[in-house]
């Protein structure tokens, strides 16, 4: 429970400033028992990548969305996630996964429809399986035509663009529509995480604290 309860702390502060900088990323290691090898670890992540392609795509939006034009069909494609797993290094135990969080924005929100891009890149060395999330991208969509649109905001003076660092959009959209987006992407990466920690102890491989 500390585990969870210091996370999600931990994660208030990774949407903006690490996304600042484009090197940098949010980390947490989970420290596996001493009798779990390497490449145990390595195909206990495997497996939870490959059971799980649905984990790593999310959505605020439970109604789906009406649009179905051509527009519409180019985004899923475009965003299609169903094989999340983009790349593996069984010699450096390595595994990079694409995530995907699909935040719809309210009838009075600036924000139509957020495709918010991030990868989660996992590492094994030793008895530390460290989990990484990357800096996020975003891009934005006109829900009904699903035409890429700038997101308007009485921040700045200006929109900002269809497409961008997640960092700067929270920056500069205000602060009652940059609270609500940041809280559902802390939840969404506290949400990853934590299933990476129940599969561990799944598998009975974490050490005790």
């Amino acid at each position: 429970m500390k585990l969870l309860l210091s996370l999600f702390v931990l994660l208030t502060l990774a949407v903006c400033a690490l996304a600042n900088n484009p090197e940098n990323t949010y980390k947490h290691t989970f420290t596996v028992k001493n009798d779990i090898s390497e490449d145990d670890a390595y195909l206990m992540i495997q497996e939870w990548f490959t059971q799980n392609p649905c984990t790593f795509t999310s959505s605020n939006n439970t109604n789906g969305v009406v649009c179905s034009n051509r527009n519409k069909k180019n985004a899923d494609i475009a965003f299609s996630n169903k094989q999340p797993l983009q790349s593996i290094d069984p010699n450096g135990k390595k595994f990079s996964a694409r995530c995907l969080a699909m935040y719809s924005g309210n009838s009075t929100s600036n924000i139509s429809m957020l495709y918010v891009e991030y990868y989660l890149v996992i590492e094994i060395a030793g008895e530390k399986v460290t989990a990484s999330i990357s800096p996020m991208k975003y891009h934005h969509f006109n829900k009904n035509t699903f035409a890429p649109q700038q997101i308007y905001t009485w921040q700045t003076g200006r929109p900002c663009d269809a497409a961008g660092n997640v960092c700067d959009l929270v920056n500069n959209i205000g602060p009652e529509l940059s609270a609500d987006l940041q809280n559902y992407l802390k939840q969404d990466t506290a949400r990853l995480f934590n299933a990476l920690q129940a599969h561990l102890q799944q598998q009975q491989a974490l050490a005790s604290n």
